[in-house]
């Protein structure tokens, strides 16, 4: 299940301290929500939540070949972001879409 963070937190997942802060997302295991949600520190993920992921993907998308330039170059990164998509995770979707696009961005050629 997939949570959004309200209020700033450290949680322990997979075997490491997280420190999330509010707007985060967190997928954890079905179950291991409840006391997040129990204490208000976070809500289930709703669809508006995966909405504005998208549109703040399509904002920040740099266009040009940065999608080719990542499944040539990062085909590692590629695969973990669709996956991620598909798992609907939006913490792991967010942070690999950051590291394509900072991989591509530091791969173009300087002007």
């Amino acid at each position: 299940m997939t949570v959004c963070i309200l209020k700033p937190c450290k949680v322990r997942h997979d075997a490491a301290v997280l420190e999330l802060a509010a707007g985060d997302f967190l997928t954890v295991a079905a179950g291991k929500e409840t006391r997040l949600i129990e204490t208000g520190h976070a809500r289930p993920a709703v669809d508006q939540d995966y909405r504005s992921m998208a549109e703040d993907f399509r904002t920040r998308d740099p266009c040009k070949d940065c999608w080719s330039w990542n499944r040539q170059h990062r085909p590692d990164l590629w695969r973990e972001h669709i996956r991620a998509l598909q798992n609907s995770d939006i913490s792991k979707a967010r942070l690999t879409f950051n590291q394509m696009t900072a991989a591509w961005s530091v791969a173009q050629p300087t002007t």
